[in-house]
């Protein structure tokens, strides 16, 4: 189960998202981008990394 988290805009061009939070016992860091296509929205996920 995912808790609290924090997010912010990690790059402008393409416009990219970090966010960092714990999911169960685990600090973790997501790297991704939303995208639009003819279903509409998606997440595109980039790289994620266990934080220390």
């Amino acid at each position: 189960m995912a808790g609290d988290y924090v997010e912010r805009i990690k790059q402008d061009d393409p416009e990219q998202f970090i966010a960092i939070g714990y999911l169960e016992n685990t600090l973790l860091s997501v790297i991704y981008e939303v995208r639009y296509d003819s279903e509409g929205e998606y997440i595109w996920l980039i790289t994620y990394w266990k934080s220390t």
